[in-house]
């Protein structure tokens, strides 16, 4: 069942639920977009980034969380290159907000290193690697999917009853 709408209703904006969402929006993109402000505020392209990552994770369309996941990759791929353009830039004035720049970016670099020590703890613990086919030839939790795929939950967005049915395999597929 696809659907569209907000997570959480506007009625349900209390202080913790708002707080919660403004230091999100103050990690995930809200630090960078403050020390690049100063090179970028004449920049149309500056503002609708910081929108547009403000209101996509706002929305939900289907049942899991694909669009407000996926939406946001490109915008902060953009946000990205305007970081690195502001250091390469700057560098060589070497700022306040550089150095901040460059300690912020360390400090999340530690993020994706840690998972990645994770997942090796976990394979060394399970001795093999812990994820494996499933013969829908998905990764999804078998258990969690009808056997004949009739109720498909939060896998609607990725698995298929009747593929042959759909534009996609239909005319792009072959």
């Amino acid at each position: 069942m696809s659907s569209f709408g907000l997570y959480v209703p506007l009625r349900a904006y209390d202080f913790k639920r708002i707080a919660i969402l403004v230091l999100f929006y103050l990690l995930e993109f809200g630090v960078y977009m403050i020390l690049i402000y100063r090179k970028y505020k004449r920049d149309l392209l500056y503002y609708v980034i910081g929108i547009s990552l403000i209101i996509i994770p706002i929305f939900r369309i289907g049942s899991g969380r694909d669009f407000c996941m996926r939406a946001s990759i490109p915008t902060l791929f953009i946000l990205m290159i305007m970081v690195l353009k502001y250091i390469f830039d700057i560098g060589a004035k070497f700022k306040k907000s550089y150095a901040m720049l460059i300690l912020v970016l360390t400090i999340a670099a530690s993020n994706p290193l840690m998972d990645y020590v994770t997942r090796c703890m976990e394979i060394y613990v399970a001795e093999k690697f812990p994820i494996v086919s499933d013969g829908i030839k998905t990764f999804s939790d078998k258990q969690l999917v009808d056997k004949h795929l009739g109720d498909l939950g939060h896998f609607e967005n990725f698995l298929n009853t009747n593929p042959k049915s759909k534009f996609f395999y239909k005319y792009l597929a072959k």
